[in-house]
């Protein structure tokens, strides 16, 4: 039960994010997101094999919320691919992807300028 409950992203259009926090699912403006950073993780504790992963900066109701998406969520294809769209600031997948695949560290895709 826990894990349906935690935040996360379950689907993405170039209008916007669907997200499940605290158990309830909305969906939020790309308005909202106000960083991405790229990176690679580990998908358990027991593997080696590291993911690329997104870490998503939301702001919702004058709070900030962190969302990890990886390459095996189902949001995953959906995220990547209407990211570039909806922030044109944002370069396609297949150039940001190649890039953090050989990165020693997290590439900052967007921040939200202030």
């Amino acid at each position: 039960m826990e894990h349906e409950l935690r935040n996360r992203i379950i689907g993405a259009t170039d209008r916007g994010l669907t997200i499940r926090v605290a158990g309830r699912e909305t969906m939020v403006s790309w308005e909202t997101v106000t960083g991405i950073s790229a990176g690679r993780a580990r998908p358990d504790r027991t593997s080696e094999h590291r993911i690329l992963v997104l870490a998503l900066e939301v702001r919702l109701s004058n709070r900030e919320h962190l969302f990890l998406v990886g390459e095996i969520d189902p949001a995953w294809i959906p995220l990547t691919t209407n990211l570039h769209v909806a922030l044109p600031e944002v370069a396609p997948f297949e150039v940001w992807g190649a890039a953090i695949t050989t990165a020693s560290a997290p590439i900052e895709l967007y921040q939200r300028g202030t």
